[in-house]
């Protein structure tokens, strides 16, 4: 009994040895403690502020140092410092986690464009930027897809305001730039009046996000030790919620997919996205181009270019409605650039430096992504020493946003297009709520509210051709 004591003994003492002899060779950050690491010994929420705690750390140990989750993360915290790591060591940078909840996405461990890694990366982000700028990625092309969705999003709040000017602004804007996304992918439009399956689809992608927050530290401990997602309770908290909430919208896309290829012709101009990739395939371009990460694309652009948008218009209409100077300022430099007569475009935006840096400031201060997706280093690597606060809404280098140009576009026209249209106030006697929900690596959500909208009692907006789903 004694001998097995002793034995115990000492394996942990060597555990504890060899555990801290692994954390010197990481640069320094708050010391962890075996087998937890630093999980619980934050004080904060770490689903709304770990981008808080990540910054008090970085005051106390510099711009990178390595906090444990209990696996090791190297946590880079300045423009200069990313810069570096991003673009100039791009390469060294360029992996994923390849870990839970990154591979749960899919069916396969290294899929689609943001998760994924090596050729499978390289090849379908080559043929997705291709194809996105053969479909007018950063010209009048795909403005006039924004312009025609933002005109829609328009008349519905009209029909809204006709009723009442308390609104909740969540549908239409959410509407307003999932249409961009399905015209672009798949060819179609829902209507305002017939989109209860798209709303459906986004109120569980929300689930999907609670997923996320309600259940980070079971997933990050699996992480860590693999063998808890085979046990019963902890293997579903730490992974199989995971899959359950990616589910339905894996299988509302597979869908959406499907039914757009129905009407592919080979011999003809792609329409959409999926004819383009399908375009690809019938090539046989490359074995990475093919009909499973066709799926995986499609998935990726999806999750990144709705929710992402939609939400930091979302608090953009919030922080209008509590800062009447910022937006009262930004609505006379619509004025000026537009008139009341003609919605607005991309024509004379360099005439409004106020609204794009308002619109910079947006995003820096609702901080949507409050954690960057999870890179891995290729190889042993460093970075300097350097250091200034920046803001970094779409990643840079040769992980930089994909559709950083369409976001772009869908921010500027749909703030200005709404804010020409309408005085956005707080309900009276009410305070606007700016504190957000949600996080835990996903994203900082506003609380859904209705404010009080204001007509301006200009521009007749127009009916244009749009091709409805039923």
């Amino acid at each position: 009994m004694i001998y097995l004591l002793v034995l115990a003994v000492a394996f942990i003492a060597y555990y504890v040895k060899s555990y801290y002899d692994d954390v010197k060779r990481y640069p320094k950050g708050p010391a962890p403690l075996p087998i937890v690491g630093n999980l619980f010994s934050f004080e904060g929420d770490m689903n709304t502020q770990f981008h808080e705690i990540i910054s008090g750390l970085s005051k106390k140990y510099g711009p990178v140092f390595t906090v444990y989750l209990p696996r090791p993360y190297v946590v880079i915290c300045d423009y200069h410092l990313m810069k570096e790591a991003l673009v100039t060591r791009g390469e060294d940078f360029a992996g994923r986690s390849g870990m839970i909840p990154d591979k749960t996405v899919f069916d396969a461990d290294n899929g689609g464009v943001v998760f994924s890694w090596g050729n499978i990366w390289r090849e379908n982000r080559r043929a997705s930027l291709h194809i996105l700028r053969n479909f007018g990625m950063n010209n009048s092309l795909m403005e006039e897809q924004v312009l025609i969705s933002i005109e829609d999003c328009l008349r519905h709040v009209d029909s809204l305001y006709a009723q009442s000017n308390e609104i909740d602004l969540r549908w239409p804007i959410q509407l307003y730039v999932g249409n961009v996304i399905n015209k672009t992918f798949f060819g179609y439009h829902y209507s305002y009046e017939k989109c209860d399956r798209y709303v459906e689809l986004v109120k569980k992608s929300n689930l999907m996000i609670d997923a996320i927050s309600e259940n980070i530290n079971w997933m990050m401990l699996a992480q860590q030790y693999p063998f808890l997602t085979k046990l019963p309770y902890i293997g579903y908290k730490a992974k199989k919620v995971y899959e359950d909430a990616f589910k339905p919208l894996i299988e509302h896309i597979a869908e959406d997919v499907s039914n757009s290829l129905k009407s592919y012709d080979s011999n003809g101009e792609p329409e959409c996205f999926v004819h383009a990739y399908q375009k690809l395939i019938d090539k046989g371009s490359t074995e990475e181009i093919n009909q499973k990460e066709m799926q995986n694309v499609v998935v990726d652009f999806f999750i990144a270019g709705t929710e992402t948008t939609s939400t930091t218009l979302r608090w953009a209409m919030l922080y209008m409605a509590k800062y009447q100077e910022v937006q009262d300022k930004v609505r006379k430099e619509i004025y000026d650039a537009y008139g009341t007569d003609k919605l607005p475009t991309t024509d004379h935006k360099s005439q409004m430096p106020y609204t794009v840096a308002t619109i910079h400031e947006i995003q820096r201060f609702c901080n949507l992504v409050n954690i960057n997706i999870i890179h891995r280093t290729t190889k042993d690597t460093q970075v300097g020493k350097k250091a200034v606060e920046q803001c970094i809404p779409f990643s840079l280098g040769k992980r930089a946003c994909a559709g950083e140009g369409l976001a772009r576009l869908e921010l500027f026209i749909g703030l200005t297009s709404i804010l020409q249209r309408y005085k956005i106030e707080p309900l009276p006697g009410k305070t606007v709520d700016i504190e957000p929900v949600g996080g835990g690596g996903a994203m900082l959500m506003p609380k859904q509210q209705k404010l009080k909208n204001v007509s301006q009692n200009i521009l007749q907006v127009f009916p244009m051709n749009l091709n409805f789903i039923n």
